[in-house]
C-alpha cells in the first residue's frame, strides 16, 4: 500500500482524488475545488492518495503519468498540529469497498505515524442508523473510543458561505477525551481547519 501526498492541483492523482472526494462526502463536509487547492500547500495538511499494486491483466491508459503498476484505491486526509492530529477524510474507491481496504489504510498509517501519543481525533455521524453504527464499529476495531454525551458532540459548521450546523460525534484514539482535549480540538478544528470565526453554537443539543 502506497501513500502519495498531493501538494498541488497538477499532481497526476488529483483528478482521481477529487472524483472520489466529491462522491463520498455530503456537501456540508467538503470544500470547494478552489478551497481544496488552496490548502494543499499548508504544511499541516496531509492530502494522501492511496494506491495499491494493480491486479494482473488490468490495463491503464497509455498517457497515464503515474506508475502503471499501481491503481488508486482511496483517499486519506488529516491535519497534524503540535498538540493534535485531526483525521478529516477517509474514503475507499467504490470498486474496492467491502474488501478491508479502509481498515488497512488506517492501520498502516497508525503503525507509521509520528507522535503515537499525540491526541488523535476524528468525527462520525451520530450512530442512529445502521450505516453510522457500522462506521462507529469500524473505528472502534481500529482502537478509537466513542465520546458520548455533550463533550463528544461537535456541531460542525458547514463549508460554504451560508451558516449551517450539523451534529457529528467525536472519537479519540486510545483514550476518552478530557475537557482539555476538547478545547484543543475546538481551537484547532474551528479556527485553523475550518477558519470559523463566528460565535459558539447556541442551538439545542441532542446527545448520543
Amino acid at each position: 500500500m502506497n501513500f502519495h501526498r498531493i501538494v498541488g492541483a497538477d499532481d497526476p492523482l488529483t483528478a482521481d482524488f477529487w472524483n472520489l472526494y466529491e462522491g463520498s462526502f455530503p456537501r456540508e463536509e467538503r470544500r470547494s475545488w478552489d478551497e481544496q487547492v488552496r490548502i494543499l500547500s499548508d504544511p499541516a495538511y496531509h492530502c494522501l492518495a492511496v494506491t495499491m499494486p494493480r491486479d494482473c491483466g488490468t490495463e491503464r491508459k497509455a498517457d497515464d503519468k503515474f506508475e502503471t503498476s499501481h491503481e488508486f484505491v482511496g483517499l486519506f486526509c488529516f491535519w497534524l498540529f503540535p498538540d493534535i492530529c485531526y483525521l478529516e477524510h477517509l474514503a475507499v474507491h467504490p470498486a474496492r469497498r467491502s474488501g478491508g481496504i479502509g481498515g488497512r489504510i488506517l492501520q498502516t498509517w497508525l503503525e507509521h505515524r509520528a507522535g503515537p501519543e499525540l491526541l488523535t481525533v476524528l468525527e462520525i455521524d451520530p450512530p442512529v442508523t445502521d450505516l453510522a453504527r457500522r462506521r462507529k464499529g469500524f473505528y472502534e476495531r481500529q482502537g478509537f473510543i466513542f465520546n458520548g454525551g455533550e463533550k463528544g458532540l461537535f456541531m460542525h459548521p458547514s463549508f460554504g458561505s451560508v451558516p449551517h450546523y450539523h451534529p457529528l460525534c467525536l472519537m479519540s484514539l486510545g483514550r476518552p477525551m478530557t475537557e482539555a482535549d476538547r478545547k484543543v480540538f475546538d481551537d484547532a478544528v474551528l479556527r485553523r481547519v475550518l477558519n470559523y470565526d463566528g460565535p459558539p453554537y447556541q442551538g439545542e443539543i441532542e446527545t448520543f
